[in-house]
């Protein structure tokens, strides 16, 4: 009996404490839970400003850059879409620093420009000069690195036509890499009517207007006054036009 009655109060003085302590710790906790919540609901609906449109939009719908200027979903679609487009614009920047792609991926809503941006990424990444793409006109499309493939002839997986990966022609089995004929007379006419030829593909340039730099679309940007990368020959002090 005596045993019972000292096992009681032990367990009843072990039991207070646990209740004491319960009570003076538990409630300061979910207090403290309680406003860190609040805080998150507030940031939520806090708006700001979008530096390109002006719009108001909730801080959970758009992307910070680096510099801290916002942008909402449509506007970083449209930035996103202009690098891809002209790749002077690639990576996206904003002040001149450039935004993070996993944030940009992670913010953009349209997938179809998600792919499209992990595209050109691969694109961009490969060297100009080993670039190669699809020669048929309606299609274009980025193959790889020509050093990249084990065969001459490479398949298109758009439009399934091969091409030659070292002349990056359509493939011409059985011939040695040439000019047609066609090419040939493009290529008189060029120089008759003073067109550029570029030095990274070698595609036929005309310049309607704008200025001397140009970006071929293979990416290189070279003066179309003497044909020279534009890392040879800066835009304004062509030495082949100064040496006439």
């Amino acid at each position: 009996m005596l045993f019972e009655t000292t096992l009681k109060k032990v367990v009843d003085k072990l039991w207070g404490r646990h209740l004491h302590a319960k009570q003076r710790f538990v409630p300061p906790f979910i207090c403290c839970s309680g406003q860190l919540t609040n805080t998150r609901i507030r940031n939520l609906h806090r708006t700001v400003e979008c530096i390109s449109c002006f719009d108001e939009v909730t801080l959970n719908k758009v992307l910070r850059a680096p510099c801290k200027h916002n942008y909402c979903s449509s506007c970083l679609a449209a930035l996103v879409n202009q690098s891809i487009k002209d790749e002077s614009c690639f990576p996206v920047r904003c002040c001149k620093k450039k935004v993070p792609t996993t944030r940009i991926l992670k913010h953009l809503e349209d997938q179809d420009i998600k792919r499209n941006l992990s595209a050109k990424m691969h694109e961009y990444a490969t060297p100009q000069s080993q670039r190669l793409y699809c020669p048929t006109k309606s299609c274009t499309t980025f193959l790889g690195a020509a050093s990249s493939f084990r065969f001459q002839s490479v398949r298109c997986p758009a439009c399934h036509k091969a091409t030659c990966k070292w002349c990056r022609r359509p493939m011409h089995k059985g011939s040695p890499c040439a000019e047609d004929e066609a090419t040939q007379e493009l290529r008189r006419t060029a120089k008759s009517e003073g067109w550029q030829t570029c030095p990274g593909c070698k595609a036929v340039v005309q310049r309607l207007s704008g200025c001397n730099s140009i970006v071929c679309r293979c990416g290189v940007n070279f003066c179309y006054l003497c044909g020279m990368k534009m890392s040879k020959c800066r835009h304004g002090q062509c030495l082949r036009v100064n040496a006439r």
